[in-house]
């Protein structure tokens, strides 16, 4: 399924990255922020 082309990841109501989905999900800074890895 495909709802977005462009996505923003935040983190303490800052923007860490953005751009899109498949770019989001592999972002070391997502992984840290959201699954704390």
């Amino acid at each position: 399924l495909h709802y977005v082309e462009h996505v923003f990841a935040m983190d303490g109501g800052k923007i860490i990255t953005q751009g899109a989905p498949e770019e989001i999900v592999k972002n070391p800074k997502v992984m840290e922020s959201y699954l704390g890895r």
